[in-house]
């Protein structure tokens, strides 16, 4: 029978609970609009650029972090004779849990407030540019996927040879992330103010995040060590 210390792994651990959704936040107001130009100074100013929107990515809103996987035993095994099939590697495992998976978050982002207008010119004043909108706030965080157990120390002193694999001793594997809420958009651009020639630019759109705000895989454990006769094999 195999010499089994293996760390205690979360494989069939239920994931976490997902956290409620809080509903989208509020969007901010119009950022504030640029001044008209006039008799002390023909052109516009620009339009103020727009809030950022509401970040959801905190700890109440965030997925729940999956459960560790357990760190292996170590052993020290002192013999004269071993009988063991030279063909059986696996013969002792001392192998870091696996980590489970990572909770789910769904409470999005806020979006990203508008910019505010340029003012309009004066005379031969140009009109200010529009501000640029504001950028869309992160969903919140799913929950990180749990780190694996490292492997343990396994010393043989035998004078002899005993079949082994650096996997005996292998760290665990890292849980799989959860899911996260999803971003919000930018904010649109603010109007350019206009002038005798024409109109100024608009502000850019804000900054729209492309992707969830998912978790993040898991820690791989660190490896074990295999020592024989005093000298370290892995």
């Amino acid at each position: 029978m195999p010499i089994n210390l293996d760390g205690p792994s979360c494989d069939n651990t239920p994931k976490p609970a997902a956290v409620p959704n809080n509903g989208k936040p509020p969007t901010p107001a119009k950022a504030p609009n640029g001044v008209n130009g006039g008799p002390g100074q023909w052109y516009g100013t620009s339009g103020f650029p727009g809030i950022d929107g509401i970040r959801s990515n905190v700890p109440a809103r965030n997925g729940v972090r999956g459960c560790p996987g357990g760190d292996a035993g170590s052993i020290v095994i002192n013999a004269s004779v071993v009988m063991i099939d030279p063909s059986n590697f696996g013969w002792f495992s001392a192998r870091g849990g696996n980590g489970g998976p990572g909770g789910d978050a769904s409470t999005p982002g806020g979006n990203g407030g508008a910019g505010g207008d340029g003012g309009a010119g004066w005379a031969l004043g140009r009109g200010g540019d529009g501000g640029d909108g504001g950028a869309g706030g992160m969903g919140a965080h799913g929950g990180d996927g749990g780190p694996g157990g490292r492997g343990g120390r396994i010393e043989i002193n035998y004078a002899g040879t005993v079949p082994y694999l650096p996997a005996n001793v292998a760290g665990g594997r890292g849980g799989v992330p959860g899911t996260g809420g999803a971003p919000g958009g930018g904010g649109p651009g603010g109007r350019g103010g206009d002038g005798p020639f024409g109109q100024s630019p608009g502000g850019n759109p804000g900054y729209s995040p492309s992707r969830r705000n998912d978790g993040s895989f898991g820690s791989t454990g660190a490896s074990g060590q295999i020592w024989i006769n005093g000298y370290q094999k892995v």
